[in-house]
């Protein structure tokens, strides 16, 4: 229990954890290149399912990259401030020592930070797909891609509108059909909003600079509109229904806090282990806690 820990002790550790990842994530592209969703059906007259297929305003591709590329970078750059502040104020830096080897204190701070950040992205993300392919809700735009067949459809018989569940799509475009039936919930809100709480969190917790009493609320402020403006788009694209963005809203909003105040220690105020092949160094959590006030400032 007490014993030094020792680098191949550590390797594992740290195998361990990118395994964990790799389960908690590894559903997300098995779920894009091989599930099939619900085969949901509708009523003919469903208004909710008229509206127009519309490119959406802000590409996947854009919500990943500016989520995970500003929070990422973001911490990094963090804690590369706070690393010098303390070096110029001559304050000792904790030593992660493996196998003799010292670990550079700004490389294992990264890694815990980042690392529980992906790690929440890969629960959010799972998360939204299996929401999405066992619930297959029709997207808004579902006529204009799916393009049934009106006249040879049943829709109403003896006088009550009848729940088409048959294959009737007529449409050329069988990806666009396929993705037409995974509405709920809000891929792009879920998202969106566990990058930018948790980026929000993080600067809670690690930016102290008191040059400006509104520059970390601005940003995080800022970070907040981005994942609200993102979330709306949607209902404006005609990409989901309000309630499958209210939905991936809040999913990410409580993956976002799970990851912050559970998987990483943020907001942890518990001892801190040194970790050495020769000895395990228990540090009191209220000199942790000085030493943090001092230091974390930039």
């Amino acid at each position: 229990m007490g014993g030094p820990i020792t680098r191949n002790s550590f390797l594992i550790r740290v195998s361990l954890d990118f395994f964990c990842l790799l389960i908690v994530f590894i559903p997300v592209p098995l779920f894009k290149f091989v599930a099939t969703p619900y085969h949901r059906g509708f009523f003919c007259d469903d208004e909710s399912l008229q509206h127009p297929y519309k490119t959406g305003t802000i590409h996947t591709a854009v919500v990943w990259t500016i989520g995970f590329g500003l929070t990422i970078f973001s911490i990094m750059v963090c804690e590369a401030l706070l690393y010098q502040t303390k070096r110029k104020r001559n304050i000792p830096c904790k030593r992660y020592m493996v196998g003799g080897k010292v670990i550079h204190s700004y490389l294992w701070i990264n890694y815990k930070f980042i690392g529980a950040f992906l790690f929440g992205a890969a629960v959010s993300q799972t998360t939204t797909d299996i929401a999405k392919y066992m619930v297959g809700r029709l997207r808004p735009h579902w006529f204009d891609v799916c393009k049934p067949d009106f006249t040879k459809l049943e829709c109403i018989k003896d006088g009550i509108m009848q729940y088409i569940d048959a294959d009737v799509c007529t449409g050329e475009d069988h990806e666009l059909i396929r993705e037409a039936r995974l509405s709920f919930m809000s891929g792009h809100a879920s998202l969106a909003f566990y990058c930018m709480l948790y980026f929000a969190l993080y600067l809670q917790a690690r930016m102290t600079w008191s040059g400006s009493r509104l520059l970390k609320y601005t940003l995080q402020v800022c970070a907040l509109f981005l994942a609200y403006g993102t979330a709306l788009s949607r209902i404006s694209d005609y990409k989901h229904h309000w309630s499958d963005v209210l939905a991936g809203s809040i999913q990410g909003i409580c993956v976002a806090i799970i990851a912050v105040f559970v998987f990483s220690d943020l907001f942890k105020k518990t001892a801190v282990r040194s970790i050495s092949t020769e000895t395990t160094e228990l540090v009191r959590a209220s000199d942790v806690n000085s030493v943090s006030d001092s230091f974390e400032a930039f």
